[in-house]
């Protein structure tokens, strides 16, 4: 038999996804539908022998939810991912290892899926929550396409363990729950992630495993500031920054870190230090990348953080006096390795433009984020630390009608997503 060419691979692919979807839809989501008929059934049993007709419903629901469970879909989907590797002479066999092959060919040569067209929320705080530390939430890849491999849910992220009961300061215990998955993959319910003793809070003490002296504890002199450990001062004097110490002016210190020190701006200056001279970072993992700064007697001018190619910006005149803020790179494909690498690549702090006053800048926070049910995640403590039962939830929802069906269940078969457009597809839905 001749091997297909890539349209007659895609149509195999687009008719088995319809067989999927339309099964789906039968089971659970059709007006009339077996889900709802199969209850309604039960719930009027009556006599001797209602047991019979009830154990035959579930033999119809389970004979139908075979289909569509992830394992039978991923047995109809995986050939076409063979078919696809023969076509371009791609060495891997593996579904997972193919999908991922898949997606590097469809984002290099502009080939998309269409989108499931999914909504993520914002994190949301709780409304009594004490300590004033936050969730990051990562939706975008390292192509920054939306992250499509995730369940349409209710997360909820509380603490479990504050400094109190255990935890260390400003690195608080979390758990992390979901919305429980359907018994047998017929209704679209959520991933059952449920996560407990594996996430906590970050702080600066995690920043260490990459870069030096994140929160200007080691240094020599003061005013005038002569050395600031691993730390390089781009004009080579200290001319425009000096150590200011004590609890009232530091955002915060790292637990154990009684040294409490912030560095302050009095002039235009870049500071900076190379990262992978130690701990080597993750190609496929995006990185938290933060810090404090607080604006000093009417300040003006930019606050500028770098990583690599990676730049966020802060007009320092937008913050309130003594009042301490936080400047992250956005929430997008920069923070990934494949957006942000270069050769010598340094985490830089930058002050230019600073006609009057002064900014402090302290906690300087850089670490992998954290993958839970596809998306990435930070847990960020601030100056008050989180207390047990702070909590944070986000939604993530999904219109079932205007869905793109092939991604949804590349989703469902291989915990896989592709590139992909709301608009017109290259790779076309059924």
């Amino acid at each position: 038999m001749a091997d297909p060419n890539l349209a007659e691979i895609q149509l195999t692919e687009k008719e088995c996804v319809d067989l999927l979807e339309e099964t789906r839809k039968f089971g659970s989501v059709n007006a009339k539908n077996l889900v709802t008929m199969g209850q309604a059934i039960v719930a009027d049993l009556k006599g001797d022998f209602s047991t019979d007709v009830s154990a035959a419903v579930d033999r119809a629901r389970l004979a139908l939810a075979a289909i569509t469970v992830p394992d039978a879909e991923a047995r109809l989907l995986y050939p076409t991912l063979l078919h696809l590797a023969k076509l371009y002479g791609w060495p891997e066999r593996d579904a997972s290892l193919l999908c991922a092959r898949r997606y590097r060919y469809y984002a290099d040569n502009a080939l998309t899926v269409q989108s499931r067209v999914l909504t993520y929320g914002a994190v949301t705080a709780g409304g009594a929550n004490s300590g004033n530390g936050t969730v990051y939430c990562l939706t975008k890849d390292e192509r920054n396409f939306s992250i499509e491999a995730c369940a349409v849910e209710t997360k909820t992220f509380r603490c479990t363990a504050d400094y109190g009961l255990g935890s260390r300061k400003g690195e608080e215990s979390f758990e992390v729950w979901g919305t429980p998955p359907s018994k047998d993959g017929l209704e679209n319910l959520g991933s059952g992630v449920g996560r407990q003793g594996l996430d906590r809070a970050m702080s600066a003490a995690d920043s260490q495993r990459f870069i030096g002296n994140p929160s200007f504890s080691v240094y020599t002199g003061g005013t005038p500031l002569t050395a600031l450990d691993s730390w390089t001062v781009n004009s080579g004097t200290f001319a425009n920054i000096d150590i200011r110490t004590g609890a009232a002016n530091v955002y915060r210190n790292p637990d154990g870190d009684t040294s409490y020190a912030a560095i302050r701006f009095s002039g235009n200056e870049k500071l900076y230090q190379y990262i992978g001279v130690g701990q080597k970072l993750d190609k496929d993992t995006p990185y938290h990348f933060a810090v404090a700064w607080c604006r000093r007697a009417g300040a003006t001018g930019n606050l500028t953080i770098r990583l690599g190619n990676a730049t966020a910006t802060v007009a320092i005149g937008t913050g309130t006096n003594d009042v301490w803020n936080i400047l992250t790179l956005a929430l997008s494909n920069v923070r990934w390795p494949y957006y942000f690498d270069k050769q010598s690549l340094a985490l830089e702090i930058e002050v230019d433009t600073l006609a009057v006053g002064t900014v402090d800048v302290d906690d300087v926070q850089f670490y992998p984020m954290t993958k839970i049910d596809g998306l990435w995640w930070s847990i960020v403590g601030g100056a008050t630390p989180f207390l047990l039962n702070d909590y944070f939830t986000q939604a993530v929802t999904q219109a079932d009608a205007t869905k793109g069906k092939k991604q949804y269940h590349t989703y469902r078969a291989f915990g896989f997503y592709y590139p992909h457009t709301a608009g017109a597809a290259t790779d076309a839905d059924p």
